[in-house]
């Protein structure tokens, strides 16, 4: 009987990241709906993902996959920087299916539900934490015609709720089936193994952070890191290698937080893919600094990682101590030279307005990136998303570490919604833009990088290649013209 209950979940609009993230392309689903979507199926449901975001020629194909497909339930994921994205989705399906029953989820919905069934009408329910298990109970109580209360749910006309305990045992889920979705309109990442333009497979290991950085929202999917098995990891690989795969992204945010793992995960890729198939894959992780270990860089190197990605953020050591616990300037110069001695590309990103931070501070954090000599760099300023403990501290202290909120900002990365100490917001971003043209300059390997992946899209989407074509020319000329 399940399934005859049709479910959709949806990543909605048309913008995948925050404006100014200088990211032109989709290169992955969304690993979390895949995963509902599949745990639905799995227990005998009909679940699809649509992703508005990825395969746009003209005409929006949306309503019609939704007359056709005519759904009971449809999920849509929301975060802060696309809410009001969100809502525009779900008044759509509304007007095209008006019995449907919508439901927002994802990390904004989770910090703030009641201010988000406030904001839509049209939504019916708000999904809190994590959506598997969730989302098979309350698909199930409706085919049951059941009235009783689920974790993780809240309906517009409850008071309270009871939060639903986090998944301990990840092995229990079953791996993503990207078979729910035509993985062809995701466009390819370049690999730094391969040297060449490859389909991008994403891999959770983890859930969870306990690291307490300020900017960050850490609690929604809990604040200690709960991990899959080694064996339950590389089986996953495994099974995609078989189906054609050969390019991996780990999403954890530490991925090194357990390094005896990491060096089994590592050994049972060297036995299942390098010796029993005799063939190859390249990856790539995140971590923070302070888990670098050289020696377990040059394992994982032989077993096809090729580039780390620290989050650094400031070069200056009490913008660090006050917004990334446990992270200094030593140990990010240590993690970066220990990476690189192991034979791995090593890129790193940067926040520009943290708190404490001043103009002197930020041109440090400027010169500390250039002194690194990473394989790569992003800058962003700062966003201050709810649910962060950043935004829990100015709402007792509203100019904590010097900063004051600008009215009428949006969060975007690129355009400043603070000023800090003596810096304003146009300083901010004036140092950005430096940031990003000196970055530029430096990266002899990211020059290789654009000229492969501009070549990929000339041949395969020309509207992306002419996009991504007057970005970089952008980045070269925008601080020229400041007189940089």
């Amino acid at each position: 009987m399940a399934d005859s209950l049709k479910i959709v979940l949806v990543e909605p609009g048309s913008e995948f990241a925050e404006t100014g993230c200088d990211i032109l392309s989709k290169q992955t689903p969304s690993l979390g709906l895949v995963s509902i979507a599949t745990y639905l199926n799995k227990h005998g449901f009909s679940a699809r993902v649509f992703d508005q975001q990825v395969g746009h020629r003209g005409k929006d194909p949306f309503p019609t996959f939704l007359k056709a497909f005519s759904p009971q339930v449809v999920g849509i994921q929301a975060y802060s920087y696309n809410l009001e994205t969100a809502y525009q989705t779900a008044k759509l399906v509304r007007s095209i299916i008006p019995s449907t029953r919508i439901l927002l989820g994802g990390v904004h919905p989770s910090v703030q539900p009641y201010e988000t069934l406030q904001g839509c009408t049209e939504v019916d329910v708000v999904v809190i934490g994590e959506g598997e298990e969730t989302l098979l109970e309350y698909c199930q109580s409706i085919l049951d015609k059941t009235n009783i209360p689920i974790p993780g749910i809240i309906n517009r006309d409850d008071n309270q709720f009871v939060l639903r305990p986090f998944i301990e045992n990840l092995d229990f889920l079953p791996f993503p089936d990207w078979g729910i979705l035509n993985y062809t309109m995701y466009h390819k990442a370049y690999s730094e193994g391969f040297q060449k333009m490859e389909t991008l497979v994403p891999i959770s290991s983890s859930r969870g952070c306990g690291q307490g950085c300020s900017y960050c929202v850490t609690g929604w999917l809990g604040n200690k890191i709960r991990m899959r098995s080694p064996e339950s990891v590389v089986q996953e690989i495994v099974q995609n290698y078989d189906k054609g795969f050969r390019f991996f992204y780990f999403t954890d945010p530490n991925f090194l937080f357990n390094k005896n793992r990491v060096e089994r995960i590592c050994d049972l890729l060297h036995e299942t893919i390098f010796t029993q198939r005799r063939g190859r894959i390249y990856w790539k992780c995140q971590s923070r600094a302070c888990f670098a270990d050289q020696k377990l860089f040059r394992k994982m190197r032989m077993n096809g990682c090729e580039l780390i990605f620290f989050g650094i953020e400031s070069g200056n050591d009490e913008v660090l101590r006050q917004n990334k616990p446990n992270q200094t300037r030593e140990m990010v110069i240590n993690g970066v030279l220990a990476a690189r001695q192991a034979g791995l590309k090593v890129r790193g990103s940067f926040i520009l307005g943290l708190p404490f931070d001043t103009k002197q501070s930020m041109e440090e954090t400027l010169q500390f990136s250039q002194d690194l000599q990473l394989d790569g760099s992003t800058f962003h300023v700062l966003d201050i998303y709810p649910g962060t403990g950043l935004s829990k501290l100015l709402q007792k202290s509203p100019h904590w570490g010097g900063l004051t909120i600008l009215e009428g900002g949006k969060f975007s990365r690129g355009t400043s919604q603070v000023q800090v100490n003596d810096a304003t917001s146009e300083d901010i971003e004036e140092i950005r833009s430096r940031a990003i043209y000196q970055n530029f300059k430096q990266d002899a390997s990211r020059i290789r990088k654009n000229l492969t992946e501009l070549r990929y899209y000339l041949d395969h989407d020309k509207n992306t290649f002419q996009r991504i074509l007057k970005d970089r020319m952008r980045e070269i000329s925008l601080p020229c013209k400041e007189g940089i």
